[in-house]
């Protein structure tokens, strides 16, 4: 055993001069040695004790050996069972071994030190296997608490599209405030992701500007430009259904297990997805940006132009913007590094044409730079904001194009004061 750990063992025999025989070859600092002389004895202690091993002899009145260990390990199934067995108990221990009531016999006489070393091979053997118990019930432990976070998001997710829905129907004459409306519900869950996986707050920003960018270069139309843009925001909300250290390690540190797990949450971005009809086409690109080009990609193996275009272009940027952010797995690179990076996935993750248009692109305008923004006490009541307002968190508190109340201020100050960092505006 070890220093930390006490072995509990309980001798039978009807032979008081066997028991006190046992009980001195045990002794040791990591065994506890309890005596029994019959059967009925033997059981009532191990109802209300619990002991790593049994050692009983087979013959005695009552019930024999085997039978009592048999009826000991209805009670007791963890502990080993150990029959000690004369030549004339062949027979008996044969059949207890096929019943599956013991887990090893010793015949007599033994000798002692054997007899020492199967019992604490036994023992060590019980260890092993209450360890792997307790590993096992950490991780269904972990398993049903991520369900029930699952659970209790999706929960708040069907709440949500069902008030969306009734938002929806009810503002029917005011689409264009209705639009608006929702573009700040996708900007929340998107702010809600990018904070989850620890990605600093402009990520998302410099994200949305290469898509933009790109999307023009290749001529897509409003309605797939506005999907891919949507896709953008949206692509890592499954991300909140797995724990935040998961998703924020890199790859290359993830267990196959655990890079299972990951791989998972496009379809859970679909899923939470699926209520609302106008994020169809939205949802389809994101489902499949996990796609290479090569077919070797996830969820489904598309090869080359089988992949949705936006998908193709989200897949590309999202790894670019990864990569060069400082919140992304394994720190920041530069724009050199990360346009390196891409080119070694030409043709296996990277559809090679669209590489060459974005790599042009971002050769072009690299990672966005903001102008200096004005703190809170510059602000007034009144003013525009040029672009979202979020925490330090990436947590939206504002978007853009918002006129500034009184009321905002207010708000601002309290959040403020309750935060690390000073909120910085930039206004019109």
């Amino acid at each position: 055993m070890s220093d930390n750990l006490v072995a509990r063992i309980l001798c039978v025999d009807d032979e008081v001069e066997v028991l006190y025989a046992l009980k001195r070859l045990l002794r040791s600092s990591d065994f506890i040695v309890d005596l029994a002389s019959d059967s009925d004895q033997a059981l009532d202690m191990v109802m209300h004790n619990a002991y790593d091993l049994i050692i009983s002899d087979m013959r005695m009145p009552k019930l024999d050996g085997a039978e009592l260990l048999a009826a000991a390990a209805k009670f007791s199934p963890q502990s080993r069972r150990v029959l000690l067995t004369g030549y004339s108990d062949q027979e008996a221990t044969a059949r207890a071994i096929n019943q599956g009531k013991i887990h090893a016999y010793i015949e007599k006489p033994w000798d002692n030190r054997q007899f020492v070393e199967r019992i604490m091979s036994l023992l060590h053997s019980k260890l092993r296997d209450d360890e792997k118990a307790k590993e096992v019930e950490s991780l269904k432990e972990s398993y049903e608490s991520m369900r029930a976070r699952k659970m209790s998001l999706n929960d708040q997710v069907r709440r949500t599209n069902r008030q969306l829905e009734k938002t929806v129907a009810f503002l029917n004459v005011e689409q264009e405030e209705l639009r608006a409306n929702f573009t700040v519900f996708i900007k929340m869950f998107a702010s809600l992701s990018t904070r989850h996986c620890h990605l600093p707050a402009e990520f998302l920003e410099n994200l949305l500007f290469h898509v933009d960018i790109c999307a023009a270069k290749l001529y897509m139309n409003e309605n797939q430009r506005e999907c891919v843009q949507q896709a953008a925001q949206l692509v890592q909300i499954g991300k909140l259904c797995l724990p935040a250290d998961l998703v924020s390690r890199p790859v290359s540190e993830l267990s196959s297990s655990e890079l299972n797990l990951l791989q998972s949450y496009p379809r859970e971005s679909v899923d939470m997805l699926t209520p609302l009809d106008a994020l169809a086409e939205t949802a389809a690109i994101i489902e499949h940006h996990g796609e290479n080009f090569d077919g070797t990609g996830f969820p489904a193996g598309l090869t080359e132009h089988a992949i949705p275009l936006g998908s193709r272009l989200l897949r590309l940027l999202l790894d670019y913007n990864m990569a060069v952010s400082s919140g992304g797995p394994g720190g920041a690179m530069s724009h050199v590094d990360a346009v390196s990076m891409l080119r070694q996935g030409t043709s296996t993750q990277y559809d090679p044409d669209l590489l060459e248009i974005c790599i042009a692109v971002l050769d072009d305008v690299g990672v966005p730079s903001r102008l200096q923004g004005i703190t809170l006490d510059e602000m007034s009541a009144g003013d525009e904001l040029r672009y979202d307002v979020l925490t330090c968190h990436g947590l939206l508190l504002a978007t853009a194009h918002t006129h500034v109340s009184e009321q905002m201020l207010r708000r601002f100050r309290d959040i403020q004061n309750n935060i690390d960092d000073k909120l910085i505006f930039h206004i019109k």
